[in-house]
C-alpha cells in the first residue's frame, strides 16, 4: 500500500495515511514525473504520541458501555458494524 500511494494511487496535493512494518506514515503527494530518475523527499515526525489520562478514561468508559450493552459476540459485531467501529482480530 505504501508504495502504491508514492507511485501509482497517490494524488497530487492530497494527504495519505498509510501503515507499513514500520508503522504509521503521513504521505503527500506533492508532483508526478514521467522521468525514470528517483526523486524522493523524506521527513520524519519522531513524537510520541501518547494519550491524556482523561482521553484514556473517557475511552475506557466507552468500552464498559459497550461491552454492557452488547453481552454476546454477535450482538458487538452488529453494535460495531452500525456504529462504523473497525473490528480487528489479534
Amino acid at each position: 500500500e505504501y508504495n502504491d500511494v508514492l507511485f501509482l494511487t497517490g494524488k497530487i496535493g492530497e494527504l495519505y495515511k498509510v501503515r507499513s512494518n514500520f508503522g504509521w506514515h503521513l504521505i503527500e503527494v506533492l508532483s508526478r514525473s514521467a522521468s525514470t530518475t528517483e526523486r524522493v523527499k523524506t521527513a520524519y515526525i519522531q513524537e510520541r504520541i501518547v494519550p491524556s489520562e482523561d482521553t484514556q478514561n473517557d475511552v475506557y468508559e466507552r468500552a464498559l458501555a459497550f461491552v454492557g450493552q452488547n453481552r454476546s459476540l454477535e450482538a458487538m459485531q452488529q453494535a460495531a458494524e452500525s456504529e462504523g467501529l473497525e473490528v480487528e482480530t489479534s
